[in-house]
């Protein structure tokens, strides 16, 4: 047996480590697929129902559901099967069992035969397990061929395949796969509402540094505001004893500045108030979500001079490249805590513990994901999982516009679902700076990295960020267009206190202003599409199928069983037509020109539902034109296979052509980039190139024109 897992080393199957049953923590997928080879045939056999059924007890036993892909065709070689498996499931769990039955002799009227298997298991790419081994099976009839053999040994492959998941599982516990989790909105406490003026402290509405006096009464009081907006979910700034006053000319209000974790700032109320705050949520059927700072203290915090030992002390970072500065240094000179010392872990996990029990939130929001290790994130969270239970939401903060950095940083930290920056990205590049629509779809085409991108949370702006309206240069229209997407989308909409009344600002404090209350078109606009969304289950929680990405059109299909959507932006000048899709529609599938329009239907998607979560490749070759021979030339795009837009990762073209396996329906924008010797990288002029795929090969011609 052979891994490259980092987990317990095994030399031979001989030695297979047996180890207790293990138990997903939430019920996961695990794509399965079969390469049952014969000497009699060029095929492969279709995997007997014995075999199947075994194997599928033995997955549900450690609550992992399988999803059967059958057999596999192609190279008789375990790489490219596997490869072929993982375009069913790109990054998560997978199963192939390749298995040869050989007839190996007649023994007093039994027929001996051997079974040599292959099993290769895998729970995130570039992570493998592997137990190869034989075993007989004893026949009864002549005429009785591979698959009786096969059936015969089911039981014994099903049991070294639950060994080998066993070690799988010990690596640590997966994110739990929740349901989108409705349209979320963060309030920064102070900018919100004053509901209690007896707690402002010094307050000075005409500084946008100073604070202004919201407070957790008032979040109360607007409670009526935020539920006829359709929110769901109230994400609270931090709410804990934090720095009281200015540190230079930057204003503390936010909350980020922690002192002390286990206390309410009383500026903003007691625990009593944060506990009611909670409880009248949950009577509205509403969830709660608290802000935790768990990488630094605020400036001057009294915990630096009480414990010295607990914080770094390694100056602030000066290279954001390094990664060992990233996790260890000061970010903007906040006091650095050492999470790998143990009595600093347990503080701030029994602080947070402390809250789960005297609050009863529904999740915490967990900032600077990326400044603190990965190891230390999947311990906190496992932790609390464990503590506050399975549905517990841990809310990740990775400022990166890679899909593959964030979804990588959710399974590896348990996080069970993360701000979706990819995308936040390519709206704000779409509907405010008028860029290329099919961004939209190429970003989409990602999903399949993450564990489930139904469950990511989505943005069209931040508090660390310039707001929407700032970005679409006060056009209420682009801000309008960027929201109905966003509530159209897959995954859990958020916005921001402020956004349904059109706020502005570029940066800190400016994008960080009071709410005024005021009724605006874009607050129509939220609650309409927010009740939408509620109104049909595939705008919630269904699959997504691009139906057109080009310059100026995006359409997208969301479907469930027995519930359609498709939602259109259509910049162009002339009416967007539709091409025939399944289902009884509300109107005639026509989308105006300048217009964002959504179209409902009903009927059974089940078909369209299951393709979508098993989508097959296409091989694309791509070929360069007007090249020197000597150059190095890539093909560099958005998707893994063209190196997310890293030119060092892209796919090399070998005598001006190169292919790659690609998911059909899958939008990819890519150029070429070229270097010559050592050189620096030199990109295709003009605007990226747009591939969506379609079935069967394909080829792309690429002239390649000096920027």
């Amino acid at each position: 047996m052979r891994r490259t897992l980092p987990l317990l080393l095994v030399l031979c199957a001989g030695c297979l480590n047996r180890v207790p049953q293990q138990k997903a923590a939430v019920a996961t997928p695990v794509t399965v697929g079969w390469a049952l080879d014969t000497d009699r045939s060029a095929d492969a056999l279709t995997p007997p129902d014995a075999l199947k059924g075994r194997l599928a007890e033995t997955l549900n036993e450690r609550n992992l559901t399988p999803n059967d892909v059958g057999a596999l065709s192609g190279p008789k070689l375990t790489p490219k099967r596997l490869e072929q498996l993982r375009l069913s499931e790109p990054t998560g769990w997978v199963l192939l069992v390749e298995a040869r039955a050989s007839f190996f002799s007649q023994l007093e009227g039994r027929f001996r035969w051997t079974v040599s298997v292959k099993l290769t298991a895998s729970s995130k790419p570039g992570e493998i397990i592997e137990d190869s081994f034989s075993v007989p099976a004893v026949l009864q009839f002549e005429h009785q061929r591979e698959p009786q053999a096969l059936a015969a040994v089911a039981a014994d492959i099903a049991s070294r395949a639950g060994t080998l998941l066993d070690q799988l599982l010990l690596a640590g516990p997966m994110p739990a796969a929740s349901k989108p989790a409705g349209l979320v909105y963060f309030v920064m406490v102070d900018r919100f509402a004053n509901g209690d003026s007896s707690n402002d402290a010094a307050i000075d509405l005409s500084d946008p540094a100073a604070f202004h006096g919201g407070d957790l009464q008032g979040v109360i009081d607007r409670l009526d505001w935020l539920q006829s907006l359709g929110v769901r979910t109230v994400w609270l700034s931090p709410v804990f004893a934090m720095r009281p006053d200015k540190y230079g000319p930057y204003g503390a209000f936010h909350g980020y500045w922690t002192w002390d974790l286990t206390k309410v700032d009383p500026r903003f109320g007691d625990l009593k108030l944060l506990a009611k705050l909670s409880a009248s949520l949950h009577a509205r059927g509403m969830r709660l979500v608290m802000d935790l700072v768990l990488n630094h203290v605020g400036p001057d915090a009294p915990l630096v001079k009480q414990r010295p030992s607990w914080f770094h002390g390694k100056g602030g970072i000066t290279n954001w490249d390094d990664a060992e500065q990233l996790v260890n240094h000061d970010v903007h000179g906040l006091p650095d805590f050492a999470t790998e010392k143990e009595e600093v872990y347990q503080y701030l996990l029994q602080a947070s513990l402390g809250w789960v029990r005297a609050v009863k939130p529904d999740g915490f929001r967990l900032d600077a994901v990326k400044h603190l290790p990965v190891s230390f994130w999947k311990r906190f969270n496992a932790d609390v999982r464990e503590a506050a239970g399975p549905d517990f939401e841990l809310l990740g903060e990775m400022l990166d516009g890679d899909p593959k950095v964030v979804a990588d940083v959710q399974r590896q930290g348990g996080f069970t679902t993360m701000f979706d920056f990819p995308l936040h990205f390519a709206i704000v590049d779409v509907f405010c700076k008028g860029q290329s629509a099919a961004r939209l779809a190429a970003v989409l085409t990602s999903d399949r990295l993450y564990p489930s991108a139904g469950t990511l949370t989505t943005l069209a702006d931040n508090h660390d960020l310039p707001r929407l309206m700032t970005q679409c240069e006060n056009d209420g229209s682009k801000a309008s267009a960027a929201l109905a997407f966003l509530l159209a989308t897959r995954g859990a909409p958020s916005i921001i206190w402020g956004t349904e009344e059109g706020a502005l600002g570029q940066a800190d404090p400016l994008n960080r202003a009071s709410m005024t209350f005021a009724e605006s078109p874009l607050k129509a606009e939220i609650a309409k599409w927010a009740g939408l969304r509620r109104a049909h289950p595939a705008l919630n929680e269904g699959s997504t199928r691009i139906v057109e990405a080009s310059r100026d059109v995006f359409a997208a299909l969301r479907v469930t069983d027995g519930d359609a959507a498709l939602f259109v932006f259509n910049r162009t000048d002339s009416t967007w037509q539709a091409p025939p899709l399944a289902g009884e529609w509300d109107a005639p599938l026509q989308a105006p020109a300048r217009s964002v329009k959504l179209f409902t239907a009903k009927g059974d998607f089940a078909a369209e539902v299951k393709a979508l979560a098993n989508p097959t490749a296409s091989d694309v070759t791509f070929v360069a034109r007007g090249l020197a021979t000597e150059d190095e030339v890539r093909v560099v795009g958005s998707g893994p296979e063209l190196g997310a837009w890293k030119p060092e990762a892209g796919l090399k073209l070998l005598g001006s052509a190169g292919s790659a396996r690609l998911p059909q329906g899958g939008v990819f924008e890519f150029k070429l980039a070229v270097k010559s010797g050592k050189g620096p990288w030199r990109w295709q002029a003009g605007d990226n190139q747009v591939l969506q795929v379609g079935q069967g090969p394909q080829q792309v011609e690429l002239q390649w024109r000096e920027g």
